[in-house]
């Protein structure tokens, strides 16, 4: 139930900004039935995300839910999936560069013993 006010509170806000800074239409105000009823419909959709995700991780026989099982999620959408695919890339190449710094700085400790 929290989690769904949170939702709510971010449907609400990101309503409210929309309808302040629109340039195509003008400013207008969204009604707060209009917000629940947003809101219910992405909580709906979120259900049947984990829903979907939990599948496609089950039928790989894994209990983890990996990026490949949100790449099979989205495939149908391509914005989507770029997206994900830039988040995914960056996630990658902060791993590979903290495992370099932490060998980096494994290989100084080594080479400080073996002088000693």
């Amino acid at each position: 139930q929290k989690l769904k006010l949170t939702t709510y509170y971010a449907v609400s806000k990101t309503c409210d900004e929309l309808g302040k800074d629109n340039t195509l239409i003008g400013p207008f105000n969204v009604t707060k039935d209009a917000k629940q009823l947003i809101t219910e419909f992405i909580w709906k959709k979120m259900e049947l995300y984990a829903e979907d995700l939990e599948a496609f991780a089950s039928h790989a026989k894994r209990n983890l839910i990996n990026g490949d099982d949100v790449k099979l999620l989205f495939r149908r959408n391509q914005k989507l999936l770029e997206e994900f695919a830039k988040v995914d890339e960056e996630e990658k190449s902060e791993k590979a560069e903290k495992y370099k710094k932490r060998k980096r700085q494994t290989g100084e400790a080594s080479e400080d013993e073996d002088e000693t």
